[in-house]
């Protein structure tokens, strides 16, 4: 089961979200609708209760461009960030993903795939994190 916290104030959207993903019985879902509801979410939960976290970006009590370095901090490599936009203009989502998000998604597009892109993100994320660790062994050692 594939632990789920949707950070997004647009409820219809966030609704349509939860009622795609779980029709498949494969996940288990939280929703916030700010940022920092967001936030004390993640900074209460352990790691291993939340495997990814989908980010809508322009929230009202946010600006987007630290959206998700603020999630990232707060989540502290406890779960994948996937970015949930309509901006894809100005090239949003390569800003994201050098933010750190580990996946973008586009709002505008059907919703049909985005377990797939939820999972590919949750595997950048784990990929990442082994990374991490065999640099951080190897500049110890």
């Amino acid at each position: 089961m594939t632990k789920l916290l949707i950070i997004e104030d647009d409820i219809p959207f966030s609704n349509l979200v939860e009622a795609v993903l779980a029709s498949s019985g494969e996940y288990c879902i939280s929703k916030t609708t700010t940022l920092h509801e967001g936030i004390a979410w993640i900074e209460a939960h352990e790691a291993g209760e939340i495997d990814a976290v989908l980010l809508d970006l322009k929230l009202p009590d946010s600006h987007p461009e630290n959206t998700v370095s603020e999630v990232k901090k707060a989540a502290k490599n406890k779960a994948a960030i996937v970015v949930l936009s309509a901006n894809k203009s100005d090239g949003m989502e390569e800003r994201c993903i050098r933010s750190n998000a580990n996946g973008f998604v586009d709002k505008d597009k059907p919703l049909r795939g985005l377990d797939v892109e939820i999972a590919k993100a949750i595997e950048n994320w784990a990929r990442c994190r082994i990374l991490k660790t065999a640099t951080d062994t190897i500049a110890a050692g």
